[in-house]
């Protein structure tokens, strides 16, 4: 990830020069309720906080790949070239995906002791250090426990908006920092955290190769989105699917004969299919309207 976004990235703005001299003319006047984005887009954000909820849900997914998913999903289903250039539908969809996704991973959390992410993970241990065991009996045991995350949750939406609402005129500011300062540090720490995420060089190594594929990828006008989504979902869904082989005596029929597990592979069918069928539909239709 630090390689196929943040080390690219610095590379190509390095090499264009353009943004430094851009990011003076960024002016941001404060906050306005943005009732009429959100008028116009009104079926992206409701997706979204469908997509989010449910990317929540289920377990060691997040908000980043809710964020990704929404974001494809909008910028499929719209066809707009503005999106990747800062379009506000892929805004909102990302965000709201991304926030969706937090009480979304409460749900496992609470009810089955499941951390729906990393924080869920950090949460569910310092419950156990506190001698507080997360799962079905929570509610009963530590009813006070599960109002506070309630109540947390409400209160920290409700801080991180006043934050970003105060900030926002003096947040961009850092956008003028002269890049010559920013590439050196921002290299270093990719690079510092690759190394401690293995504890060795060979993170190094992957966060360049990373940079290097993403370069490839660019220059024949293949999205990286896709890789990040199968590199990082491929390893759950290898272990999920030798779990439920494990659990049943039908073999790969299992898949097809729960409706539950139907529904989401056609749901994934639909998704995949989609836009390839859809144009076809709209052609078809504009053609018996004409």
């Amino acid at each position: 990830m630090l390689g196929l976004f943040a080390a690219k990235l610095i590379i190509y703005e390095y090499s264009r020069g353009e943004k430094a001299h851009a990011s003076e003319m960024i002016k941001v006047n404060g906050f306005k309720f943005p009732g009429k984005d959100l008028k116009e887009n009104l079926g992206a954000f409701i997706r979204s906080w469908f997509t989010g909820v449910i990317i929540g849900f289920l377990p060691g997914l997040g908000g980043p790949v809710a964020s990704v998913l929404a974001y494809s999903n909008e910028k499929n289903i719209s066809k707009d070239p503005l999106f990747g250039h800062g379009h506000i539908c892929g805004v909102i969809a990302a965000e709201t995906a991304n926030n969706a996704a937090v009480g979304g991973a409460l749900i496992p959390l609470i009810a089955l002791g499941i951390p729906g992410d990393s924080a869920g993970v950090n949460f569910i241990s310092a419950m156990n250090i506190q001698g507080i065991n997360a799962g079905p009996l929570l509610m009963r045991t530590n009813a006070d426990i599960v109002y506070m995350i309630f109540t947390a949750g409400m209160v920290s939406a409700i801080i991180v908006f006043l934050y970003e609402s105060i900030g926002m005129k003096t947040l961009p500011a850092m956008l003028k920092v002269p890049y010559h300062f920013l590439y050196p540090i921002i290299l270093a720490m990719a690079f510092i955290g690759a190394c401690m995420a293995t504890g060795n060089v060979y993170g190094l190594l992957v966060a360049v190769f990373g940079c290097i594929l993403s370069l490839i990828l660019d220059f024949f006008g293949i999205p990286t989105l896709p890789f990040v989504m199968a590199y990082i979902l491929t390893p759950m869904l290898e272990k999920n699917i030798r779990r439920g082989l494990n659990y049943t005596v039908n073999g790969w029929a299992q898949f097809f004969t729960r409706p539950l597990s139907l529904l989401f592979i056609l749901v994934g069918l639909a998704v995949i299919l989609w836009p390839v069928i859809g144009p076809r539909i709209k052609k078809l239709r504009s053609k018996e309207g004409k």
